[in-house]
């Protein structure tokens, strides 16, 4: 809290700070006299504002974007080895007689009009 005189702060649940409660001991009033409460001074609260050194804010940046590259660059190689045994895999495997690139023939059949 803050002493109602001075506007100092002071402990829990004191009105006055004890250099504002050691003067009015010295000029006490008597019982029954009006006395006028001063308001309280506003304080103002300011914030300090944590300002970030721009060669550190660059450093962060580019950690982030190395950080970046190195996921997209996993990413990729994940996928191209999918790829490549997506592709191993059709290739190698027989599909009902044909391959891929293998479901013709050259040849016309014996019974074709075009052996004729």
């Amino acid at each position: 809290m803050q002493c109602m005189k001075c506007g100092r702060e002071t402990e829990a649940n004191q009105v006055f700070c004890p250099g504002c409660l050691a003067s009015m001991e010295k000029s006490p009033v008597k019982p029954g006299t009006p006395v006028t409460i001063p308001k309280r001074p506003q304080k103002v609260y300011t914030t300090p504002v944590k300002r970030e050194n721009p060669d550190e804010i660059i450093l962060k940046l580019r950690r982030v974007i190395h950080i970046l590259i190195c996921v997209v660059l996993a990413l990729v190689i994940v996928l191209g080895v999918s790829v490549g045994i997506l592709i191993y895999h059709f290739q190698s495997t027989d599909h009902s007689g044909f391959g891929i690139g293998q479901n013709y023939s050259t040849e016309a059949a014996e019974d074709s009009p075009l052996r004729r």
